[in-house]
């Protein structure tokens, strides 16, 4: 009597199967963007800059970079309030509460994950997350969540964009 050293199935996959999944996953790898940055640029193209100025996402208006209170981290303030606007008086580094009892409770929020780094097991850096706080008719606040299981965040980007509509 002959036995089987393997199943049905397995051989399928054996046969079958292994040569596609093998070059599925190839075909992943090459899509992750896993290149060589320090390889010319095509001869038809120029290189870009390296030093174009940072835009927010959400607009095309330069970032003004300001540090927090205490000096440990910057941020960005897009627009010019005016000096009697309640945006006029917040300031990179501030908490959300402080934020919501200068300017109220906002009417619309979202959270915002930067899932490069929040797939990250056991990552502890601060920039994984963020919280926007959205106030019509005035604009937008942002907060550094500080990780999954904070209780709250300091303010790292003021938008002042009083035409903003929920």
């Amino acid at each position: 009597m002959q036995t089987r050293s393997t199943t049905p199935l397995l051989s399928f996959v054996l046969r079958y199967a292994a040569i596609p999944m093998f070059a599925l996953v190839l075909s992943a790898c090459s899509s992750l963007g896993l290149r060589n940055e320090s390889a010319p640029a095509p001869a038809g193209k120029p290189a870009q800059a390296e030093s174009a100025p940072a835009k927010s996402a959400t607009s095309e208006r330069p970032c003004r970079a300001m540090k927090s209170k205490d000096g440990s981290f910057e941020g960005c303030i897009y627009g010019n309030p005016p000096a009697n606007a309640k945006f006029s008086k917040l300031v990179i580094g501030m908490s959300q509460y402080q934020v919501e009892k200068l300017l109220g409770h906002p009417q619309d929020l979202k959270y915002i994950t930067n899932w490069r780094k929040a797939i990250i097991p056991f990552y502890q850096g601060t920039d994984a997350r963020r919280l926007v706080w959205l106030y019509e008719g005035q604009g937008s606040v942002s907060f550094d969540t500080r990780g999954a299981y904070s209780d709250g965040g300091m303010v790292v980007e003021i938008n002042y964009e009083p035409k903003i509509e929920l």
